[in-house]
């Protein structure tokens, strides 16, 4: 991607719900350019479980560019054992820039890379429905410590049950 005179909304300096808004538009973000190449793999590892993994890798020309990590990999296998469904993913992205808004300033502030992981079990019950299921699962399954945006963690180790019906 080649991107120049890029507008940029400056915020509402009164508040969001405030009538008119109070922001303005600015194109004095550089100009700049994006390389980069993703690939993605699915492969069928028996009649029951599949494996996925994919890969991202970005250069740009500004080094403080919002939202643009080096690299991001995904890897995920899905199966049935016994009856239940299992799902087991995990994602690491490299360290980037985000723009963190302060009252109608944005300014980009380095986030750190991280990697995290999940995993779900499910029960199909043919009772709620084709799809329907009970399930448990845990998100940040290790617990990690990360953020998308300076200044504002993302949660830790987090459980949910939960029931899929449709009918």
């Amino acid at each position: 991607d080649r991107v120049s005179q890029r507008y940029i909304w400056s915020g509402f300096a009164s508040g969001a719900f405030a009538p008119p808004a109070s922001g303005t538009w600015s194109n004095a973000f550089p100009d700049y350019r994006t390389q980069g190449a993703e690939l993605a793999l699915q492969h069928q590892l028996s009649r029951d479980w599949q494996l996925f993994a994919g890969a991202t890798a970005l250069k740009s020309s500004l080094e403080n560019l919002p939202y643009a990590p080096r690299t991001a990999l995904s890897l995920g296998v899905n199966g049935q054992w016994s009856g239940y469904k299992l799902s087991l993913d995990a994602q690491h992205q490299s360290g980037m820039y985000a723009l963190t808004q302060d009252r109608g300033s944005f300014s980009p502030n380095r986030v750190e890379g991280f990697t995290v992981a999940n995993l779900k079990i499910a029960r199909p019950l043919t009772a709620l429905g084709k799809h329907g299921e009970v399930f448990a699962l845990i998100n940040n399954l290790f617990d990690a410590d990360y953020q998308y945006n300076a200044g504002y963690p993302m949660p830790g180790r987090t459980f949910r049950v939960g029931v899929v019906a449709g009918f």
